[in-house]
Parts: C-alpha cells; structure tokens; sequence
C-alpha cells in the first residue's frame, strides 16, 4: 500500500514536471514575444527620429546654401559696381596671407 501511493506520488510528480515543462515553454515564447514587439517599436522610434534628423539638416544646409548664394550674389554685385576697389582689395588680401604663410 505504501508503494502504490509512493508511485501515485511519483506519477503526480511527473505529471507536474510535464506541466511545468509546457509553462516553461508558453511562458519563454510569451517572453520572446514582448521582446520582438519591444524591439520593432523600437526601432521604429529610432526610424523616426532619424528621419527628422535628416529632415532637420537638409533643411539647415538648404538654408546654408541659400545664404551662400546670396553673398556671392552680393560680392559679384560689389564687384561689378567698383572693379577698381575689388581689385586692390583682392590685392591686399593675397599680400597679406602671403606674409603670414611666409612667417611659418
């Protein structure tokens, strides 16, 4: 009688650890889950805000360019209006990072 309820035992024991085993195992793929699902909305706030970063740049650089164009509109304006004064200030400029290249 001992041994049959030491088996009963036994039984139930492995039916437990059966039942455990299959637990485990919902609750590792539940798990693997909410990571998957963690990771994507992850990376999907990193896709955006990467593209705004980008966004925000181009724009930056459109401005930059702009703003180039701009100045060089202005000194082709100036040096077309005093070619004389242009030149001797194109002159003294040239002279002037010559004597500093020199000096080093």
């Amino acid at each position: 009688m001992a041994e049959r309820e030491f088996q009963e035992d036994i039984e139930t024991v492995k039916e437990d650890m059966v039942k455990l085993r299959t637990d485990m195992t919902e609750l590792a793929k539940k798990l693997i889950d909410i990571g998957k699902t963690e990771v994507k909305e992850a990376k999907e706030r990193l896709e955006v805000e990467a593209r705004d970063l980008i966004n925000g740049l181009v724009e930056e650089l459109d401005e930059i360019g702009e703003k180039g164009k701009k100045t060089v509109k202005t000194m082709e304006k100036e040096v077309k209006e005093k070619p004389l004064l242009s030149l001797i200030l194109a002159f003294l400029v040239g002279f002037l990072i010559g004597n500093l290249l020199d000096r080093r």
